[in-house]
């Protein structure tokens, strides 16, 4: 299954990594670059936007600290 993560922070790290091993093809985003690094090793598709990770998903999660945050993804 194509699942699509947007936010790498603190919660959503740990939820994606695990996806990631679970088998399924990852596609995600985040704000800072740096969050994306740790990804490359599991096999996971980083994205230049949340709507291209949207594009890929046939699932979507969304971690996100506040509502502009959501907004800003939106």
């Amino acid at each position: 299954m194509n699942i699509g993560f947007i936010g790498l922070g603190l919660m959503g790290r740990p939820m994606a990594i695990n996806i990631a091993r679970g088998g399924h093809t990852l596609h995600i985003w985040a704000r800072r670059a740096a969050a994306l690094e740790p990804f490359a090793q599991l096999g996971a598709h980083a994205h230049v936007s949340a709507a291209e990770v949207a594009k890929h998903a046939d699932l979507l999660f969304m971690c996100v600290a506040d509502a502009p945050d959501v907004e800003e993804v939106c």
